[in-house]
């Protein structure tokens, strides 16, 4: 499967929500609908695009590890989430059944690593290299979060109904 090479720009407009936070707890299992899905819950440090408290779960499709019954279903280019670990995350709207991932695939999921500059932030399949620090990358998705503004914001009230994330 082939995805688009998306900018930082187009990810962030098409982004719902923008998190930045540390993966606290991983749930892997089927939901009401017996669909193989993943919540990761995050502990929000900041809310970037979008409103959430200070808790949020993200329902994704697909498991991490094969289920009790012997399934599993993983989508390619979705990321796999750790707890313990630190990320930014452009998430999409949620689904009709709830589900939600990050915009561009892996493109969207964002992992903080301890280096000699400090904190630094690089795509999930981008190389050491192209890392940022993260106040910088922080500032400028801010920027670009401003640029785009949030004409969505009666929309994403709108879906929240469909409740893709928990809020505590």
């Amino acid at each position: 499967m082939d995805v688009r090479r998306l900018e930082l720009d187009e990810v962030v407009a098409r982004a719902d929500c923008i998190v930045h936070g540390t993966v606290a707890s991983i749930v892997s299992g089927r939901d009401g609908d017996g669909i193989p899905a993943t919540w990761a819950t995050l502990d929000v440090e900041e809310c970037l695009k979008g409103a959430t408290g200070p808790s949020l779960t993200v329902k994704q499709v697909g498991v991490q590890d094969p289920m009790p019954d012997g399934t599993l279903f993983r989508i390619p280019g979705l990321p796999r989430y750790r707890p313990g670990d630190e990320v930014v995350l452009f998430l999409h709207a949620p689904s009709g059944r709830g589900f939600t991932s990050p915009v561009g695939m892996a493109q969207g999921y964002y992992r903080v690593e301890a280096s000699e500059r400090g904190r630094v932030v690089r795509a999930a399949r981008a190389p050491a290299a192209a890392a940022e620090v993260l106040p910088a990358f922080l500032d400028r998705v801010r920027q670009r979060v401003e640029q785009v503004g949030d004409a969505t914001a009666t929309l994403r009230v709108q879906n929240r109904a469909g409740s893709w994330i928990k809020e505590s």
